[in-house]
C-alpha cells in the first residue's frame, strides 16, 4: 500500500476511534446531600456531626481517587434545634457552628428552610453577615425582592462547573422555599416574602410558584447553557412531586421540610427525587452518569448512607465541637444553667399521640402551667403548647432509665428567640370570655384537621371530649371543663398562657377563617389588646427544667 494511502487509512481509523469514544463517553459525578440538619451536632449520638463530617469527607476522598467530581448540597433547615444554634445569630459571639460545619466539609450550595427564620429576619441576616467571612454559597430563587439579600455569597442561582478529564459539566442549582414552608415561617420573616405564598391574604399559590420556577429553569438552560438543573427545595410530599410533574427541565429535586426518608430515589417523568430524613441521620449519596444529554442514577435502590454509632468520627471536628461550649454556657448562664447540668432521670417515655396518658404535649403544658403559676401574680387557667415547637422527644435510650441534661431539655424547647437574640420565644398571657374560649378550642380542633403542623396541646387543667361524628362549633367538642369545673363555674375571664408565637396567630383568626370566627384577646380588666402581654423574662425551657428538677 502506498505511503499516502496508508497514512489516509490510519488517519481514518484514528478518526473513527475518536468519534466512537466521544459518542460513548460518560461523565460520572456524585451528589452528597442533607436536609433538616437542625443544628443537631450531638444528637442522637454525642459525636453525631463528627460522624457526618467523616462520612462526607470519606465519600469525597474516594471519588477523588477515581477522578469523580462531587457536589455537596443542603436543602434547608440547617439551623435551630440544639444549644449550638444560639451562637450563629448572635453578633456578640463571632462563631457560627452551622456555617463552620459546612466550610469544614466543603458544601457547594445551601438553600433556606423555614427554621432559618427562627431568630427572625434580624437573626438570619446576622448569620449571613458572619457568612461574609466564612464564604458558604446560599441560593434562593423565589424571593419576591432579591435585593433584600445584600450579601456577596447569596445568589438567585448558582452554576457549578464539574470537570472530568477534558470534559466540563455545567450544573445549574436553584433554591426554593415553596408555599408550605413560606406559610409556617410567615410570623418570623418580617417584610421578606416568597413567591408562592401571599403573606397578606395568608394564602398559598402553587401556580405562581411553579411559574417562577419554570422561568428560572428556562433561563438557566437557554441563557446559561447548563447541562443539568438541580433544585434544592425545602418542601417534600406532595410539593416536590407537583414540581416534578409540572415543571420541565429539572433533573434532580433534593427535598426537605417533611423529614421524608427516601431509601430509593423516586422518578417522576425524567426527574429524580431524594430526601434524607431528619437531623443528618442519613447522608444522601447519588451516583450519576451523564451521556447524550441524559442523566442516569446508577444506585437508585440504595441512595442513603446511615450515620450511626458504628460510623467513625472525624477527630479534628470533635475538637471544633468542644470549642463552642464555653460561649454556649455563657449565653445560658442568665438562666442559671450549664448545658451539661443533669436535670432528672427519665423513667418512662412520652409520645406525640394525643389523647394518651403518655402524651408529651399535655405533660409539657401541665409542667409549664405548674411552674408559671409560681411566678405569676394572677393564676393561669390553661397553658397552650404548639406541638410543632416541641423539637425533640422524651424517649428513654434502649428502653432503660436515661439521664436527661439541660441540653436535652433545650433541644425540646429550642424554637424561637426573643428581642436581643435571646434563646426561646417570650411567654405571653391573655384573657378570653367563656364564649371566645370555647370558640378558640374549636378553631384549634378544625385547623389541626386542615394543617396538622398547627396542632395545639393543652395543660391537663383543660378537659373535653371529641365526637368524631359531630359538627365543629356545635357538638363536636363536648363536656369541656377547666380544673374539673363545668362552664357555669368558670371565672368570667379565663387566663391563658403560651408563647408569643402562638398568640400571634390569635390576631389572625378572623383572616384565617375568612371572617367566620372572631376572637378578641383581652387584658385582665376585659379590655381588648393589640399584642401579647409579656409578664416575665423566663423561658419555657427554663420553667420546664425547674419544674422537673424540683420533683
Amino acid at each position: 500500500m502506498p505511503k499516502i494511502q496508508r497514512f489516509l487509512f490510519l488517519s481514518f481509523l484514528l478518526f473513527l476511534s475518536f468519534s466512537t469514544f466521544a459518542e460513548d463517553k460518560l461523565f460520572s459525578f456524585t451528589i452528597l446531600h442533607t436536609n433538616d440538619l437542625h443544628s443537631l451536632f450531638e444528637y442522637p449520638e454525642k459525636e453525631h456531626y463528627a460522624k457526618l463530617a467523616y462520612s462526607i469527607k470519606d465519600e469525597k476522598k474516594q471519588n477523588e481517587i477515581k477522578n469523580i467530581p462531587t457536589l455537596v448540597l443542603d436543602s434547608g433547615d440547617f439551623f435551630s434545634g440544639s444549644v449550638y444554634h444560639v451562637l450563629s445569630p448572635n453578633l456578640l459571639y463571632p462563631r457560627a457552628p452551622e456555617l463552620e460545619f459546612f466550610k469544614f466539609t466543603g458544601y457547594d450550595a445551601i438553600t433556606l428552610g423555614n427554621h432559618e427564620f427562627d431568630a427572625g429576619l434580624e437573626g438570619l441576616f446576622n448569620i449571613l453577615t458572619k457568612n461574609e467571612s466564612v464564604g458558604i454559597s446560599f441560593v434562593n430563587s423565589n424571593t419576591r425582592d432579591f435585593s433584600q439579600f445584600h450579601f456577596k455569597n447569596f445568589h438567585q442561582t448558582i452554576i457549578k462547573e464539574l470537570k472530568q478529564g477534558d470534559q466540563v459539566l455545567r450544573v445549574g442549582i436553584i433554591g426554593l422555599l415553596p408555599p408550605n414552608a413560606s406559610k409556617v415561617s410567615a410570623s418570623q420573616r418580617g417584610a421578606l416574602s416568597f413567591i408562592g405564598y401571599d403573606d397578606k391574604k395568608m394564602k398559598e399559590d402553587m401556580s405562581e410558584f411553579l411559574k417562577v420556577v419554570q422561568k428560572t429553569v428556562n433561563e438557566l438552560r437557554s441563557k446559561q447553557s447548563v447541562d443539568i438543573v438541580v433544585a434544592l427545595m425545602h418542601g417534600g410530599t406532595p410539593e416536590n412531586e407537583i414540581l416534578a410533574k409540572k415543571v420541565s427541565g429539572i433533573n434532580v429535586i433534593l427535598s426537605g421540610h417533611v423529614h421524608g426518608v427516601y431509601k430509593k430515589a423516586q422518578i417522576i417523568k425524567e426527574t429524580y427525587l431524594a430526601e434524607t430524613g431528619f437531623g443528618g441521620q442519613n447522608l444522601g449519596v447519588l451516583h450519576f452518569k451523564y451521556k447524550e444529554k441524559k442523566l442516569f442514577l446508577t444506585n437508585q435502590d440504595h441512595v442513603l448512607k446511615a450515620i450511626n454509632e458504628s460510623t467513625p468520627s472525624d477527630k479534628e471536628y470533635l475538637k471544633i465541637i468542644k470549642s463552642y461550649q464555653n460561649d454556649i454556657n455563657a449565653i445560658f448562664s442568665e438562666f442559671g444553667y450549664k448545658i451539661s447540668d443533669k436535670i432528672f432521670t427519665l423513667k418512662k417515655d412520652y409520645n406525640r399521640i394525643a389523647g394518651t396518658d403518655d402524651y408529651l404535649g399535655s405533660f409539657v403544658a401541665s409542667k409549664l402551667l405548674q411552674e408559671y403559676n409560681k411566678i405569676s401574680k394572677d393564676e393561669t387557667q390553661v397553658y397552650l403548647v404548639a406541638m410543632a415547637s416541641l423539637r425533640g422527644d422524651l424517649i428513654r435510650k434502649n428502653s432503660r432509665d436515661t439521664e436527661i441534661y439541660f441540653e436535652d431539655i433545650f433541644r425540646i424547647f429550642s424554637s424561637g428567640f426573643s428581642e436581643g437574640i435571646h434563646p426561646g420565644f417570650p411567654i405571653a398571657s391573655f384573657y378570653l370570655t367563656k364564649k371566645d374560649f370555647i370558640k378558640l378550642i374549636n378553631v384549634f380542633d378544625v385547623y389541626t384537621m386542615i394543617e396538622p403542623l398547627f396542632r395545639i396541646a393543652f395543660s391537663n387543667s383543660l378537659s373535653f371530649k371529641i365526637q368524631n361524628w359531630g359538627i365543629p362549633f356545635m357538638n363536636r367538642i363536648t363536656n369541656m371543663k377547666i380544673n374539673n369545673l363545668s362552664e357555669d363555674k368558670w371565672p368570667d375571664l379565663i387566663k391563658i398562657t403560651c408563647t408569643s408565637q402562638i398568640m400571634s396567630y390569635l390576631f389572625k383568626i378572623d383572616q384565617m377563617t375568612r371572617g367566620l370566627v372572631r376572637i378578641v384577646p383581652l387584658d385582665k380588666k376585659g379590655k381588648a389588646i393589640a399584642g401579647p402581654i409579656i409578664e416575665t423574662t423566663h423561658k419555657e425551657f427554663e420553667l420546664f427544667a425547674n419544674a422537673i428538677k424540683s420533683e
